[in-house]
């Protein structure tokens, strides 16, 4: 259907003039894209890294924790088949900018310590210089991986003890053979610092994906110097925020640049939990842009050059955000989602977006080949020329758009409903959790998985209600939850209907 046709639709079945701002916004509020529905992810997410840390060090040899980072952790993933990031930090390492000589206290719980090598190396990046180093029954299968990729390399010359990334990029989760669940589980190819799983959903061939990182902490604050120091006129990021991200952790992922020289040594500086709070921070609209702005990458920009990613996205937003005069307001949203299309095919002409918080960073540095690069111009170009209808372009948008009132509700019941139940098990305490999470681990089969969901997870949704999110779970029963995703994912809803 062409565009004013589907608008002429709209009008006629809703009985009122097309808008699109306000179209736009109503659609997004819909989706669950709102300043309101994030604060109340964030705080789910973030007991999902408390129940998550207890789980792995039931399951790990030795103490880590869990953080939730991604469009999850900062409370942007609106639909269930969104990847669950899980980034396992070890508290026993510690990595320094300047390795303290005279403090033995900065070291003295650690069983390695590193400082941070920045010679001859691509900026955003470090080599890992270790400084300190004992073996430790209790952190056995860190230490041993230490020992051997020091007795494995030949990078001992020169007083140089460097560690290879590459040690620690598989091996972050291991699936233990002791029930449905774990037997079905499909690991991927490790994919930058990040080891990918296929966690089985009991419905058929159904999976979440989840990515998981190990990180080492560090004692490196002057990597935000910059950041901190930039002059900004405008009103985004606030001082509440940047004083905010002055107390936020910096840590080291076993990834290098790609083709660079020692790529293998290298470990790329992760500054997610600043990043987390900048999004955290969006009002309302800036929610909305980043959201809408992910759709159309998604289906407009990814199919011509899939390097395009999530990560350029977010950067892009920040860049737009803070150039921006003035607050973020509503009524400006097409405005500004036209804006960012504007400033993502300029960085693309210029082979340049720099990195929000490490600006001497590239991040389009060899991500885009020249036949790339023409075919984005060209078609952010068309984007930029459709104007106010360019989010129509997305399936999800045309459909809310396209479709009756009656129609669009069950479409969207389902998109909340199978929301509700990802977000539930996440939302009991951690020390319940532990428990529940263990005994599905032993379920023989989906059915039985299924039966220890209704009889586990949703009672304690229903009564106490931690987190007050859960509506829908309130007040359907068991049968009708189960026979609407059963139908929703028939329909086929589980790919139109989620982001």
């Amino acid at each position: 259907m062409e565009t004013k046709q589907l608008i002429a639709r709209y009008e006629s079945l809703n009985g009122k003039k097309w808008s699109p701002n306000s179209f736009y916004n109503e659609a997004l509020d819909k989706l669950g894209y709102t300043k309101a529905r994030l604060e109340e992810r964030v705080k789910i997410y973030d007991n999902a890294a408390d129940c998550l840390t207890r789980v792995t060090n039931r399951n790990w040899p030795e103490s880590i924790y869990v953080i939730v980072p991604g469009s999850r952790g900062e409370g942007m993933a609106a639909s269930w088949n969104s990847d669950l990031d899980m980034m396992f930090v070890q508290p026993a390492v510690k990595c320094f900018e300047i390795y303290p000589t005279t403090d033995s206290k900065a070291v003295e719980n650690c069983v390695a310590a590193f400082e941070l090598d920045f010679r001859d190396i691509p900026e955003g990046y470090t080599k890992l210089h270790l400084k300190h180093f004992k073996w430790s029954r209790e952190y056995r299968k860190l230490t041993s991986r230490i020992k051997k990729s020091l007795t494995d390399n030949d990078y001992l010359k020169n007083g140089e003890r460097l560690i290879e990334a590459v040690e620690y990029r598989s091996g972050a989760v291991q699936a233990q053979k002791i029930g449905w669940i774990s037997e079905n589980y499909r690991f991927d190819e490790v994919t930058g610092p990040a080891q990918p799983l296929q966690f089985p959903l009991p419905f058929p061939n159904k999976y979440l994906s989840f990515d998981f990182v190990q990180a080492f902490p560090c004692d490196c604050q002057s990597v935000l110097d910059d950041w901190f120091k930039r002059e900004r006129q405008n009103s985004w990021p606030g001082v509440d925020v940047l004083n905010a991200i002055k107390e936020t952790d910096v840590f080291v992922v076993p990834v290098g640049r790609s083709g660079s020289k020692e790529e293998t040594l290298q470990w790329r500086i992760s500054l997610t939990l600043a990043e987390r709070s900048l999004v955290r921070s969006f009002n309302d609209t800036q929610v909305k842009v980043y959201a809408a702005l992910k759709m159309l990458v998604k289906h407009e920009v990814k199919p011509i050059c899939a390097n395009i990613t999530s990560y350029i996205v977010k950067n892009v937003i920040f860049w737009v955000f803070e150039k921006r005069s003035g607050t973020v307001q509503r009524n400006e949203f097409v405005e500004i989602l036209l804006q960012t299309l504007i400033y993502l095919k300029d960085c693309i002409c210029f082979g340049c977006l720099p990195n929000y918080m490490i600006p001497s960073r590239n991040l389009l540095r060899g991500k885009i080949s020249q036949e790339e690069a023409c075919a984005l111009k060209e078609h952010l170009d068309i984007l930029i020329k459709e104007d106010s209808n360019v989010l129509l372009r997305c399936p999800l948008v045309y459909k809310m758009a396209e479709l009756p009132e009656d129609a669009l509700k069950e479409k969207l019941l389902f998109r909340k409903l199978s929301e509700e139940l990802f977000l539930a098990f996440f939302s009991v305490p951690p020390h319940v959790y532990d428990e529940i999470e263990h005994s599905f681990q032993l379920a023989r089969n989906p059915d039985e998985y299924r039966r220890k969901y209704a009889t586990l997870v949703l009672p304690i949704i229903r009564e106490p209600n931690p987190f007050g999110t859960f509506p829908l779970l309130k007040t359907m029963a068991d049968e009708e939850i189960q026979s609407r995703l059963f139908e929703g994912f028939s329909r086929g809803d589980d790919n139109m209907w989620m982001d």
